[in-house]
Formats: structure tokens, C-alpha cells, sequence
């Protein structure tokens, strides 16, 4: 009865070792900006994401400050006298691709950042994204909603 139960459970061992091993279509990973955004800003050479969620970023001083939450972040330049920088963290468990749209919202005095996260493939990564863009200047009295898909 051991031996029949060895046997089923190497058996069992190898088809999990086999299906996590196959290779798969290779998936795209893609991100995308539409609406009023202006351009995306790739911080690089952080250790760590910001999981705190979300940012509005409109002046150098903020800009230092929320660096300062990882010291290992480099400063691309922002023009803040033309443009506001918005970040929102966000991720999926597979390879995924980002969608960020940024539209005006006048009647609620607000920009509206929609974040879209699409899965692909099935790896078991982690892919994630801080989603940093730039939009034109946010009009003083203005906030922004952020939204994860």
C-alpha cells in the first residue's frame, strides 16, 4: 500500500513540476496614456513601491517630501509651474498592462484618473506600477479621483 501511494504521489509531483514548468505564449506587458496626460515619469532605482497609495504632486517641496518616503528614488525633473504630477500604486498577480486615462471632470471641479490593470498570462509574479504622469497644471481649488480597475 506505501509503494501504490510513493508511486501516485511522485506521479502527482511530477505533473505539478511539469504544468508550473511549460512555456506559455509570451505575454505583453503594456502601458498605455490617453485623455489630458501629458507624459508618463518613470522614478527609477527605488527599493521599494509606494504603497501608500495615492499622490497629487504640485511643487518641488512635495515632490522632495514623497522621494524622502524611499531615499533611493531619482528625481526626474517636473515643470510644476505647467504641470501637476499624479502617481497611484497599483498591481496584478500575473504580467499586466496599465491603461491611464486622465479626463476633466468641470462639473465636479476634479480630474479623474482611471487606472485599468488587465492580467496576462499566468506566471505567479507580481507586476506592479507606480502609474506617475504628468497632467497639466491642476486648477486651484481642484482635486482628483483616483480609480483602480
Amino acid at each position: 500500500m506505501k509503494k501504490l501511494f510513493f508511486i501516485f504521489l511522485m506521479i502527482g509531483m511530477t505533473a505539478i513540476i511539469y504544468s508550473c514548468n511549460k512555456e506559455e505564449e509570451p505575454c505583453e506587458s503594456i502601458v498605455e496614456n490617453s485623455g489630458i496626460i501629458v507624459k508618463s515619469v518613470d522614478i527609477r532605482a527605488c527599493d521599494q513601491p509606494f504603497y501608500q497609495g495615492s499622490f497629487v504632486i504640485e511643487s518641488d517641496a512635495q515632490y522632495d517630501s514623497v522621494l524622502n518616503l524611499n531615499t533611493h528614488c531619482e528625481r526626474p525633473f517636473v515643470d510644476f509651474s505647467s504641470y501637476t504630477l499624479l502617481g497611484r500604486y497599483a498591481y496584478t498577480a500575473n504580467t499586466g498592462s496599465y491603461y491611464r486615462k486622465v479626463v476633466v471632470d468641470s462639473a465636479n471641479m476634479r480630474y479623474n484618473y482611471t487606472i485599468t490593470v488587465e492580467n496576462c498570462g499566468s506566471c505567479n509574479c507580481l507586476s506592479q506600477n507606480m502609474n506617475w504622469v504628468t497632467v497639466p497644471k491642476l486648477p486651484s481649488g481642484w482635486s482628483v479621483k483616483f480609480t483602480v480597475n
